[in-house]
């Protein structure tokens, strides 16, 4: 009963994360275009005035919701020592049809009045031999605008990790990842 009790758990965590519906989010205006500073183009290893490598580990759970696709909150660590609030705004399969291709909506949380906000788009691939909502995530986050500190910082991050499903301990999934990538302000 305890095996049965963790699977609809587990299933019930990956429809969550998928939800039914999308809640129409629609992205604050992009204040980048008012700052002259812009990431490196990809690959570039050269870096322009006012940008930084940043890296790091982050942590973030699910968030159910019957309005959206779902949300996750957390923290990161390392270069950036802030919050991060994310909801899923679609969901698809890849084109390889063997996982998902995922995008969020982001918002960065630095202080109080000092938020940057971003879009992450990810590709999602079921994890064989692991409990079934297991999944290696790798995607890329575009950092386009902020306000208070950061107001006009712009950037781009490469992430990596897992998600992992809910269970009879959690009863919410979560994610373990990295990030690298540059941040200019």
């Amino acid at each position: 009963m305890r095996r049965a009790a963790a699977r609809v758990i587990a299933l019930t965590g990956v429809i969550l994360f998928f939800g039914c519906k999308d809640n129409g989010v629609v992205e604050p205006g992009s204040i980048a275009a008012r700052r002259s500073t812009t990431p490196p183009a990809p690959g570039s290893t050269k870096m322009s005035a006012g940008c930084r490598a940043v890296k790091g580990d982050y942590s973030m759970t699910f968030v159910p919701s019957s309005a959206t696709y779902g949300s996750t909150a957390g923290t990161l660590k390392g270069a950036l020592n802030i919050t991060e609030i994310s909801t899923f705004t679609s969901l698809g399969r890849s084109e390889s049809g063997i996982g998902y291709d995922v995008t969020a909506s982001d918002v960065l949380v630095f202080g109080p009045g000092d938020l940057m906000y971003g879009i992450s788009t990810q590709t999602w691939i079921p994890v064989s031999g692991a409990p079934e909502g297991t999944f290696t995530v790798e995607g890329e986050q575009t950092l386009h605008g902020a306000s208070g500190a950061h107001f006009g910082a712009t950037g781009t991050l490469h992430v990596s990790g897992t998600v992992y499903p809910p269970t009879e301990v959690t009863f919410a999934g979560y994610f373990i990842m990295r990030y690298e990538g540059t941040l200019c302000t």
